[in-house]
């Protein structure tokens, strides 16, 4: 079960330089992976002054390393439940590597796995994020209603800005800079943030209830989480998740200037002396092999990895977790044309043109349903105005 760190020391050191950074629009492997589910939602999303603010201000940067939903805000604002109930298997997801090591055990028949150990483990992360998440959100406080009645639109931060929660989290900015008003309609969103002289006092009933919530709905996902995880070992062993345990990189950015895009995988990691970006999505696997949206979105993320450390050291492999499910891939031919073929139609997107396809199955639930519905018109309407 010990990884052969030596053989893979010098494709390591190599990877180290290579991460930078650069001050520039670019599209990003999120908004990519976006367009795939669902191109119109895209473009309503991509073309609302908010969003166009925050691009400029991010500068093409991916953060998110991919999300699994179109829009953080979008699935926080529709179903605050599930949004944490994401944000708990994400983070399970990202440290579930390091305690499959530690559980595992060697004995004279090879390595197995103490699942109760592992499933003790995991319980315990789950009990200190759901402390943790009551710290991303803002307090609320009665000295702040009036002044939230007060800020113009433009100032309104959305609750999945990680960015800010970061800088309070590491200590950057001051919690009582940070506090917030829960929107008068919707408890559960926050609609702006100010200064204030006035302590915090208490987070939101409804996102604590939230989040209460969806750590009950986590924890009874645990001995499938567990059993996702034997299923991989029975796949490809103990050597996926060493690898997963010690990447190379976790959240680095990437930039490739020649197609304008950028990416941050949540993992860079080094599998059989082959660079593979590895990226963790909180949706059951498929039956068989990866689904498609993935599939794109990996091999964007392949395409930035071949760019900077060579093709002979990345070879287009790649890892998904899928709620501890890893299933390894090879980028196919096909699937770098749908890349180059959707950065060509977010070109002429960004520039204003509303694309032709649609994903009918989001229009029920969506926002922009109204203005997405085609306009009925008549060859005469057409002829005579």
């Amino acid at each position: 079960m010990t990884q052969n760190k030596n053989s893979q020391d010098s494709v390591i050191e190599e990877t180290q330089t290579y991460c930078f950074e650069k001050k520039q629009t670019y599209t990003t492997v999120s908004d990519i992976r976006s367009w795939s589910i669902c191109p119109r939602l895209f473009f309503f999303n991509d073309s609302s002054p908010k969003n166009k603010k925050r691009r400029n201000e991010n500068d093409g940067n991916d953060k998110n390393g991919g999300d699994d939903e179109i829009s953080n805000s979008f699935l926080f604002q529709k179903d605050p439940v599930h949004y944490f109930e994401s944000e708990f298997l994400r983070e399970m997801c990202f440290f579930l590597p390091e305690m499959v090591i530690s559980a595992a055990q060697e004995n004279e028949n090879g390595d197995i796995l103490d699942f109760r150990k592992l499933e003790k483990d995991i319980k315990q992360l789950a009990d200190d994020l759901k402390e943790e998440m009551k710290l991303w959100i803002p307090k609320k406080t009665d000295s702040n209603a009036e002044l939230a009645k007060t800020k113009p639109a433009d100032e309104i931060y959305s609750f999945s800005e990680k960015p800010v929660w970061d800088n309070l989290l590491q200590g950057k900015q001051n919690p009582v800079f940070l506090s917030a008003i829960v929107a008068e309609n919707a408890d559960f969103g926050y609609s702006t943030s100010f200064e204030s002289s006035k302590p915090v006092e208490k987070i939101s009933p409804k996102n604590e209830s939230a989040i209460d919530e969806a750590y009950e709905n986590t924890i009874r996902q645990i001995p499938e989480l567990v059993q996702n995880v034997s299923k991989t070992i029975e796949s490809h062993g103990f050597s996926i998740y060493e690898a997963a345990a010690n990447p190379i990189h976790t959240k680095a950015l990437f930039y490739f200037e020649k197609l304008n895009l950028s990416g941050a995988p949540h993992k860079i990691i080094v599998l059989d002396n082959k660079i593979l970006p590895y990226l963790i999505k909180t949706s059951k696997a498929p039956q068989n092999g990866i689904w498609e949206k993935d599939k794109i979105a990996a091999a964007a993320y392949v395409l930035l990895l071949e760019n900077k450390f060579g093709k002979t050291n990345v070879f287009g492999n790649f890892a998904v977790d899928y709620a501890g499910e890893i299933r390894i891939g090879r980028t196919r031919l096909e699937d770098k044309k749908a890349v180059f073929r959707i950065l060509r139609q977010m070109k002429e997107t960004k520039n204003g043109k509303m694309p032709n396809a649609r994903n009918i199955r989001f229009c029920d639930h969506c926002d922009y349903k109204e203005k997405c519905r085609p306009k009925l018109t008549s060859f005469f309407s057409k002829l005579f105005g």
